[in-house]
């Protein structure tokens, strides 16, 4: 009747609504690049690169070894993951920059 055909159709569009939803949220996923930059750490243990581009660290043991370091020009390679405009650094090697 018209009570089952309205329930019917509000269900539906629910359901039509939630997909849509799920594929708009699967756009904002975090892209991954391989990444090669020099640069030094800031003092907030922040990179920074020779274009003055902030990157925050992930933590693994190549960033505490970078956090032992002494405060110097690098070059590190590693994972470049942006997220909804947040840049963080996956390092997975460091040389100091010789001059």
């Amino acid at each position: 009747t018209m009570k089952k055909a309205i329930s019917l159709g509000l269900m539906v569009l629910m359901v039509a609504m939630f997909l849509t939803g799920i594929s708009c949220a699967g756009d904002q996923r975090a892209q991954e690049t391989e990444v090669q930059l020099k640069g030094a750490l800031n003092l907030d243990n922040q990179f920074v690169d020779e274009d003055g581009q902030t990157y925050a660290l992930a933590i693994n043991d190549k960033t505490a070894e970078l956090l032992d370091m002494p405060r110097q020009m690098i070059e590190i390679k590693g994972t470049l993951l942006e997220h909804e405009g947040q840049k963080t650094l996956s390092i997975t090697d460091i040389s100091p920059v010789t001059q």
